[in-house]
């Protein structure tokens, strides 16, 4: 009996000694990880041993760390594994040059963004297309990689994507993301994170393997060159006797988080970023961006309560670590308290502290910009990884769900889709390869002059490089296989040879109907020698993949045809089809010549250009015929916020859709430092608040692959919800502003000089000077003007007041009510003005009443003061706060006591 109970407590025991206890001792130092790795299956892995396997991180740091409750992280929780999706950050574009698509991707519920089903992407799919830039764990690692099978989600071959611990936490020089993404690219998904930590070679390629074939049934023993499944090859140095290597982890540096959060602005030389003004003093991203072993990471956002708002959380933005707020004091890392000198206390509460901080583009200025996760940047290798594509703007000034201005990076989406049939408004996306197939020959325009060249280079007689010239424009193919523009010339349109010195025909100069007989030797000569050339260049065209399909290489002259044939391949002269006034260059098949590259082809080559864009109207108009003979009898193609589709006529029509509506999400890097912030000095306001600055009127042209002059234009306003006649009156009133503050001081000096007489009674004799000239020709005037000034400062009195109630109680005081406001401020200092002069004497000259008059001069001055002093850069936020509530108590007790003073036979006075 005892012996059962001790086995039953045993088996009690186990669950709770195999669950991981994942605590934190306060320790503040890193242990050294020196451990044996795991694969996936929790075996030891022996390096040394035949068809090792790759290490799992489940199985490996899952043994000190609970992987599970990782998993549920913000980098991680990518669909289903936190409720809470938080605010709209960057989502995944699916980008296709070819077709022109990009295409806003999430698995979170972000507004205008696509869900892979949309598309028919399985999620094998989802992360072959984005597993270059993801962390792995969520739909990247699924419980059973075996429920999908198929040519379209090969998880048996290419095995899952753990969470890869060390993008993040990996402090050897060795770890490599450009590995990483080469390996998920190669579809040895299981092997990225062995293969960028650098523990060993992988090779093969999952991409290449039968889809039958299992990490369990090791290499193939038919092919050793080609279809090679991949292992890894363990670099023994790293390991020791017992068979134990030295993980270098520790707190993510700011290398692994830029691998897939860099910006930069395109174009912009890497010598002029400046970077972060947080790193540049010697702070890390994860400074910020902390979190716990739930790595439930702060984000940096304000307001943004995702998850448990503690400590951290909360002093993680801009305000609560520089500012403070009720959850967190400010000053975290040494954070200096911001001055905000001459900046009213109104921006606080309409800007976001990002919209004058940060950016990454020159000046803060409007700018086409490149991220990593976006344009593929930071992956380094013998290709060209980088893409133009999507085309990002920044910044645009958006008012978020809180109310606040913020500046966004924005897309507009490009994609082909299908109108649904009952739905006008609603759009199906294609697929970008569905696209391609419909349409082949219609899209690649440059691909197929850039073929044409790489076929015609493949000579080793030729003279130079081989380029095409199209009205006046001169394109060359890139390393890549595309046309691309090379310059200008005067060159007729046609292929040629670019030399150092100049440019020779590939038709060489030759007359099929000239009399031999009567030509010179030399002639004969030069004759037989362009005849070489000739025979040359068709079997260089013959040699070409294209020529499968299209036919012999074949050239024109005059009404002579010559292409290569027969038994021996001899150049074979027969009569052309088409008579031809110059020699031209093509394809001869079934009777018939077709030009090497066809007019549809060059006219949309030379329309592209040097553009960055992949399409033109011409190409989407004949898509979308092609795709409605297709089967897609509603296609349409989505960019630049419109809608466009083909009428019956052949032509184009573009219509604002909202499905058509760009993305964009908040901008917080890089962060300026003060001097460099927008409104600092010398600008100051002006950076703003002029008849045409940028901020509020900069025009926002909408960008995508095709090249079109129909884009959608808004000013920066439009975005904000605010008014732009407005914000033209109030830049206007910024031109008289240095004029206003010396008048308004000039009142003040006055009022306190008066207000001095008042108290001390020195400057009676001054003010009877003043007064209406009674029996005098100018009195009448003076009358009208006296009453006029009593008038004025009534309505204006009246109204200052409502609008201060307004703007004091329900945060009103903006807009016309805010301009007329500043006009009421300077009635009532000129009535009070003249009112003063032509009363002041009567006043000093009622002893009862001095004093009361010395109360309400006094609060004047106060009033005067208060309005004009926060119009000066003098004062930081903490003065503007105190003089915005004093000018508030003031004015509101300098009306009480004027009123009361009125009430009580101040009229009479």
């Amino acid at each position: 009996m005892k012996k059962l109970l001790s086995i039953i407590l045993a088996c009690a025991v186990i669950p709770v000694f195999a669950k991981v206890e994942s605590h934190w001792d306060g320790g503040r130092n890193t242990p050294v990880h020196r451990l044996a790795l795991n694969d996936e299956f929790g075996d030891v892995i022996v390096p040394g041993a035949p068809n090792a396997l790759p290490l799992s991180t489940r199985k490996t740091c899952g043994q000190c760390h609970d992987y599970d409750t990782i998993a549920s992280g913000w980098h991680f929780n990518m669909s289903c594994t936190n409720v809470v999706h938080g605010r709209r950050g960057e989502p995944w574009f699916l980008i296709d040059p070819l077709s022109g698509s990009q295409i806003p991707m999430s698995l979170r519920d972000w507004q205008g963004t696509h869900k892979p089903e949309q598309l028919g992407m399985t999620d094998w799919e989802w992360v072959y297309a984005f597993g270059r830039h993801m962390p792995g764990g969520d739909r990247a690692d699924p419980k059973d990689i075996y429920a999908e099978g198929g040519p379209r989600a090969r998880w048996d071959v290419s095995g899952p994507v753990e969470i890869n611990c060390f993008a993040c936490h990996s402090q050897s020089a060795e770890y490599d993301h450009s590995e990483w993404v080469r390996l998920i690219l190669r579809q040895n998904f299981r092997w990225a994170a062995t293969g960028a930590l650098g523990l060993g070679e992988i090779r093969g390629m999952g991409s290449r393997v039968a889809d039958y074939w299992g990490v369990l049934r090791g290499l193939n023993r038919d092919d050793s060159v080609f279809a090679v499944p991949p292992h890894v090859v363990y670099d023994m140095r790293h390991f020791d006797a017992k068979n134990r290597t030295v993980l270098q982890v520790g707190a993510p540096r700011n290398e692994n988080c830029l691998s897939c959060h860099s910006t930069s602005q395109a174009g912009m030389p890497h010598k002029d970023i400046d970077g972060d003004v947080h790193l540049r003093a010697g702070m890390s991203c994860a400074d910020c961006h902390s979190n716990g072993e739930n790595h439930a990471i702060a984000r940096g956002y304000e307001g943004d309560t995702t998850g448990k708002m503690d400590k951290t959380r909360a002093s993680a933005s801009c305000v609560g670590c520089h500012v403070g707020s009720d959850r967190a004091r400010a000053g975290r890392h040494g954070a200096p308290a911001p001055q905000h000198v001459g900046i009213p206390v109104s921006h606080f509460r309409e800007l976001s502290c990002t919209v004058c901080h940060s950016g990454v583009t020159e000046d803060g200025a409007l700018a086409e910009v490149r991220t990593s996760r976006a344009n593929r940047m930071g992956v380094y290798g013998r290709a060209r990884w980088a893409t133009p594509q999507p085309f990002i703007l920044e910044p645009v000034f958006v008012r978020n769900g809180a109310g606040k201005i913020e500046p966004r990076r924005m897309v507009w989406p490009a994609f082909w889709g299908v109108r649904a049939e009952n739905d006008a408004a609603s759009i199906s996306p294609l697929r970008p390869e569905t696209v391609t197939e419909a349409c082949a020959g219609l899209l690649d325009v440059r691909e197929q002059v850039g073929l044409v060249l790489g076929a015609l280079a493949t000579d080793p007689s030729i003279p130079g490089i081989p380029v095409l010239v199209i009205d006046g424009k001169l394109f060359k193919r890139h390393l890549d296989g595309y046309a691309e523009l090379a310059g200008d010339t005067t060159q007729a349109d046609g292929f040629y040879y670019q030399t150092a010195t100049n440019m020779i025909a590939v038709i060489p100069p030759f007359d099929p109907n000239a009399d031999t007989e009567k030509m010179t030797e030399a002639q004969l000569e030069a004759r037989q020698d362009n005849e070489k050339l000739l025979g040359n260049l068709l079997q260089t065209l013959d040699a070409a993949p294209m020529a499968v399909t299209n036919g012999f290489g074949a050239v024109v002259y005059g009404d002579k045809l010559f292409f290569r044939g027969g038994d021996a391949d001899a150049m074979i002269s027969t009569n052309a089809p088409t008579k031809v006034d110059a020699s031209a260059v093509g394809w001869y098949k079934d009777g018939a010549f077709t030009a090497l590259v066809s007019a549809y082809a060059t006219k949309n080559v030379k329309e592209l250009g040097d553009s960055t864009c992949s399409i033109t109207e011409t190409m989407v108009a004949a898509a979308l015929k092609r795709l409605a003979e297709a089967g897609h009898a509603r296609a349409v193609y989505v960019a630049h916020g419109q809608v466009w589709e083909l009428k019956a006529d052949g032509n184009l029509s573009a219509k604002v859709s909202k499905v058509a509506e760009p993305v964009s999400w908040a901008v917080g890097h890089d962060v300026r430092p003060a001097r460099m912030a927008r409104g600092a000095r010398p600008s100051k306001c002006n950076d703003c608040h002029t008849v045409g600055s940028t901020f509020f009127f900069a025009k926002v042209a909408s960008t995508g692959p095709l090249l079109t002059a129909r884009k959608l234009v808004k000013m920066q306003h439009d975005f904000m919800g605010l008014s732009g006649s407005y914000n033209k009156v109030f830049g206007t009133t910024f031109l008289m502003r240095p004029f206003f503050k010396v008048f308004l001081w000039t009142v003040f000096v006055i009022l306190v000089l008066v207000t001095v007489a008042f108290a001390a009674a020195a400057v009676p004799a001054l003010l009877a000077k003043g007064g209406i000239p009674y029996g005098k020709p100018s009195e009448r005037l003076m009358v009208m003007i006296d009453r006029g000034a009593a008038i004025g400062l009534v309505l204006a009195s009246a109204y200052l007041c409502l609008s201060g109630l307004l703007g004091w109680c329900f945060h009103l005081l903006t807009g016309y009510i805010l301009v007329f406001h500043m006009v009421g401020g300077g009635l009532f200092a000129a009535c009070l003005l003249a009112l003063i002069w032509l009363r002041g004497g009567r006043r000093i000259a009622n002893p009862r009443r001095n004093t009361l008059w010395m109360i309400v001069m006094l609060l004047g001055v106060g009033v005067v003061f208060t309005a004009v002093a926060p119009m000066m850069t003098w004062f930081g936020e903490g003065w503007q706060w105190l003089l915005l509530w004093c000018h508030r108590f003031v004015t509101m007790t300098f009306l009480a006591v004027a009123a009361w003073m009125l009430l009580t036979g101040g009229r009479k006075e």
